[in-house]
């Protein structure tokens, strides 16, 4: 029949309830990890339906794309709750605009962690330019759409490591 939408319905499908009266438990495809059950009534009626496959899953915005990066650097970088920034003065989560300070990434320089997070982002379409620096390193400004935002790397102290802040005005 249709395809994609075909083999949305498959698994609905059990000759025995004809006509297409079953209930299944499906994933309702968001950050929600519970099932619900599904009553389906008339399935032929949403299988001549036109549907487009960005219909049947929900857009993520672009803020839960943005967070998503920093919460999927675990499996390549070390992230540490020290926060020993080289200017500690110029960050704080009580400073204007700081949204948030994920920790420190060990053995990564300010310029280097820059270089993987502007790569992941820029993978998923946001729009990555290095507007200044602050606090010792670079500052970022990632924009997609009407989605804007700000990334600091702040060197450590004893530079052996970076911080990632994130923020939601420019702190300069």
């Amino acid at each position: 029949m249709h395809g994609e939408r075909w083999s949305v319905y498959t698994r609905l499908y059990d000759p025995a309830n004809f006509p297409w009266q079953t209930t299944s438990v499906v994933s309702d495809f968001s950050t929600n990890t519970s099932t619900q059950e599904v009553y389906v009534d008339s399935l032929p009626g949403y299988i001549d339906k036109p549907v487009q496959t960005s219909e049947m899953l929900p857009q993520i915005s672009e803020k839960e794309a943005f967070d998503t990066t920093f919460l999927s650097l675990g499996g390549e970088i070390i992230l540490t709750a020290d926060l020993n920034f080289a200017e500690p003065d110029k960050f704080s989560l009580s400073k204007r605009g700081v949204e948030n300070i994920f920790g420190t990434a060990i053995d990564k320089t300010p310029d280097e962690l820059a270089l993987l997070v502007k790569t992941k982002l820029e993978a998923q379409g946001f729009q990555v330019s290095q507007i200044n620096t602050y606090g010792g390193g670079p500052l970022y400004e990632v924009k997609k759409r009407t989605f804007r935002e700000y990334i600091s790397f702040a060197p450590t102290a004893d530079g052996t490591g970076a911080i990632i802040v994130t923020w939601r005005t420019a702190p300069v």
